[in-house]
């Protein structure tokens, strides 16, 4: 990490992710608390007032960590890459 620490927080999160998009990296993916929102809400619509789950920001941080299995999707990804890269070139 750069010893130049910028605070950033006031620089909203799209703009984040273009800024990443035009740095190389691959953006279309990205999970966030506002997806374990949305799945709340989906879970809620179908549960009366007096049964609604209520979840705290640490806890939808957890379940988001939780959600991803990273050596799965890195092992995943790189051969991905490696086959399309081969496919590519034609080896």
């Amino acid at each position: 990490m750069s010893k130049n620490f910028l605070d950033l927080s006031n620089i909203e999160s799209k703009d984040l992710i273009h800024e990443l998009y035009e740095r190389g990296y691959y953006t279309d993916l990205l999970y966030s608390i506002s997806d374990v929102d949305m799945q709340l809400d989906n879970i809620n619509e179908d549960r009366d007032k007096d049964n609604q789950i209520v979840l705290s920001q640490e806890q939808k941080k957890e379940i988001l960590d939780e959600s991803f299995s990273l050596d799965w999707y890195c092992e995943q990804m790189n051969n991905d890459l490696e086959e399309r890269i081969l496919t590519y070139t034609n080896n």
